[in-house]
């Protein structure tokens, strides 16, 4: 094995390294290798000569890229398998408990031995990595490969924030992307954990997800490898919510779906016979904990199969929803298709107003509110049935999108 091979080789494993003897800048590779080096994390020195032995230049961990294994060699003639588990739902690996076998070198052949089985494979120890060979039987043995790894430099390519300001409680997307990385640790500057994954090999990571806060903070990646670490810091600025007290919506805006020249469209409806339908605002209010919308309508709600009432609030990944139809009135809070809590409205309707309240976990976080009324001419799609309808805010209308 060159000189060149053996200082990559060892830079790999030997975590902390002391070099005494040769220093002149014309001495070669191999000479300057050449002397006493200590291996502090398994309290081992290592002497070398220039007589060098195979047995010699294999101590050390080897890495098994191919299939996250782990082989520290011994020169009592033992070797400690470690492997390790990719666990999907967390993104990092979990080491299986250790396995120990025998080895040995003969005729230029690396032989591993599991005592207990009695089962051997073996491979030629090159220059560059050991090549595979396959035992007769089957064995945990018979895919072993160590690949030596090479000097390769980590690269941030991206760590990023969109937007990096925010109003308290609104979402910013955290974007990553690195290279050669065995370790990506991503912390805020409180401490928090934010992402924690480890490999045994050079990989690519890229990925995103959404944060959020209610007070200014920083986002600091830390990325290593096996020889170097990088480090990187965005600033994510956080500031107060002030909501409004009231929705206010336009007056005979009430807008119909129908048929026209056989495509479904929506059409401003002329008539005022539906201004049960036409919304004038959705105020709210807070009581400690406990925040009450109010719908306030241009006409008496309707108690109606076919009518319906709707208000909003959206927070935090979580849509407080407040409901009333023929006579009946009801409340829920979902993420997604998972119910947190729900249950029956009571007085919900006075005249020309819709109520419903709730509890809510975070009045000084950035929430939205909106609602819709609208009246069923026909069950079925609403996309290919007609009704008529008014939301507010407008944004969230259909004939806006």
């Amino acid at each position: 094995m060159g000189g060149k091979s053996l200082s990559v080789l060892f830079a790999l494993i030997l975590l902390t390294v002391v070099f005494s003897g040769c220093t002149e800048e014309n001495k070669t590779e191999e000479q300057k290798l050449l002397g006493t080096w200590y291996d502090t994390s398994f309290s081992r020195q290592f002497t070398f000569y220039e007589n060098k032995t195979e047995e010699q230049k294999l101590l050390g961990t080897w890495y098994d890229t191919s299939f996250s294994r782990q082989f520290t060699f011994y020169e009592n003639k033992t070797v400690v398998y470690k492997e390790y588990h990719y666990l999907t739902n967390s993104g990092s690996y979990v080491a299986q408990p250790l396995l120990f076998y025998n080895w040995k070198i003969e005729d230029s052949m690396l032989h591993i031995t599991d005592p207990i089985n009695d089962i051997t494979g073996f491979t030629e120890f090159s220059e560059d990595r050991m090549k595979i060979f396959l035992p007769e039987s089957e064995s945990k043995l018979n895919c072993f490969k160590v690949d030596m790894e090479k000097t390769v430099h980590i690269e941030i390519k991206e760590f990023s924030l969109k937007p990096e300001e925010i109003i308290s409680g609104q979402n910013s997307n955290l974007k990553w992307s690195v290279t050669n990385a065995t370790s990506i640790i991503i912390t805020d500057n409180e401490g928090n954990e934010i992402k924690n994954t480890t490999s045994l090999y050079y990989k690519d990571s890229s990925g995103n997800l959404d944060v959020t806060s209610s007070t200014s903070k920083s986002f600091i990646l830390k990325v290593s490898n096996f020889k170097f670490e990088e480090t990187r810091e965005i600033d994510l600025t956080v500031n107060e919510f002030i909501p409004e007290s009231k929705i206010e919506d336009n007056i005979s805006d009430i807008w119909q779906n129908k048929l026209v020249d056989d495509q479904w469209t929506y059409v401003l409806y002329q008539n005022n016979d539906k201004n049960y339908l036409d919304i004038i605002d959705i105020s709210h209010s807070f009581d400690s904990s406990v925040i009450t919308l109010t719908m306030t309508l241009n006409d008496n709600v309707e108690s109606s199969l076919r009518v319906i009432y709707n208000m909003y609030i959206e927070c935090q990944g979580k849509t407080y929803m407040g409901y009333y139809s023929n006579g009946v009135g009801s409340w829920s809070i979902t993420s997604g298709v998972k119910t947190h809590d729900m249950g029956w409205l009571s007085n919900a309707v006075s005249g020309n107003t819709f109520t419903v309240s709730f509890d809510f976990e975070n009045p000084d976080y950035y929430y939205t509110i909106w609602g819709k009324a609208y009246e069923i001419g026909d069950f079925g799609e609403m996309s290919e049935s007609e009704w008529w309808g008014d939301y507010a805010p407008d944004s969230y209308a259909p004939w806006e999108s």
